[in-house]
């Protein structure tokens, strides 16, 4: 009675141990859950983040060409200053669509005015000085004109150089924050490594405990099997020597019944039934 107490409570104590054991290893399963989308969300940040990289990389490649661009344009425009340094203008010249439509009309009125002789040569004299600005201005038209290009691809390229700055700063701001939450999911991933290493140490434990509890139970069961074997055992022994004794017994009392016989005593039935149950032929 009392070793089936014992079992009973080591049935219990084994389920709930057990019971235990898969709760820990579902939780443990939810946090395993968890750090395979933490890892997701880092790696998703991962490549966002090397996506920007990639655009900062192609800007500051694109950038890298312009300078060299800049540098080449940058030559070329010292050059054709120097070159046009060599070229005398006077000072405050007008441009030579202005100064062509000037000495057009200076020439119309000097040809088609009546005007006093000292104010003919005068006008004669500002249209000859007005010639020889045109003739400077002229010689230096395909230099200003290469200047003008070159002064104009310049801005062209300071406008590509601002564009390329700013597509940099954003995509650089862009990749520093996917970095930044990247290391923020990987950080928390490595906060639930720890958690599962130490429960699945925890579980190990719990199994461990709830294993050893079942042994004992195992063991008992054993222990009262054997003793229930032994008691069995016991008496079969003790039945077998009763059904022995009896045999013995039946057999002398069927002898001596048979020596009764032979000799011609009378037999009664029930000695004679005793004499075939001992084998004896009658």
């Amino acid at each position: 009675m009392e070793n089936g107490k014992e079992i009973e409570e080591l049935k219990e104590e084994t389920r709930s141990k057990n019971l235990e054991v898969r709760k820990m290893a579902d939780e443990n399963q939810k946090k395993i859950q968890m750090l395979k989308e933490l890892l997701d969300k880092a790696d998703t940040e991962r490549k966002a983040r090397d996506e920007y990289n990639s655009k900062v990389k192609e800007a500051v490649d694109k950038r890298r060409h312009l300078i060299d661009k800049a540098r080449e344009v940058d030559l070329q425009l010292k050059e054709l200053e120097a070159e046009g340094s060599k070229y005398v203008v006077p000072e405050g010249s007008m441009p030579i669509g202005r100064l062509n439509h000037l000495i057009d009309q200076l020439e119309w009125q000097l040809q088609t005015s009546a005007m006093p002789i000292k104010q003919e040569n005068a006008l004669s004299k500002e249209i000859k000085e007005l010639l020889k600005q045109k003739i400077a201005l002229e010689k230096t038209q395909p230099l200003r004109r290469k200047l003008y290009e070159l002064r104009k691809s310049r801005q062209e390229l300071n406008n590509e150089f601002r564009s390329l700055d700013g597509i940099q700063e954003v995509n650089s701001k862009e990749s520093d924050s996917r970095h930044e939450t990247m290391l923020k999911y990987y950080k928390k991933a490595d906060e639930i490594r720890v958690e599962i290493s130490d429960y699945l140490e925890k579980i190990g434990e719990k199994r461990k405990d709830a294993d050893e509890t079942y042994s004992k139970l195992r063991d008992v069961r054993n222990e009262i099997q054997t003793e229930g074997d032994r008691v069995y055992a016991e008496e079969r022994r003790e039945r077998k020597k009763k059904e022995d004794e009896k045999l013995d017994e039946l057999e002398e009392k069927a002898k001596q019944i048979y020596l009764d016989f032979k000799s011609g005593k009378k037999v009664s039935m029930e000695e004679l039934q005793i004499m075939q149950m001992a084998g004896f032929e009658i």
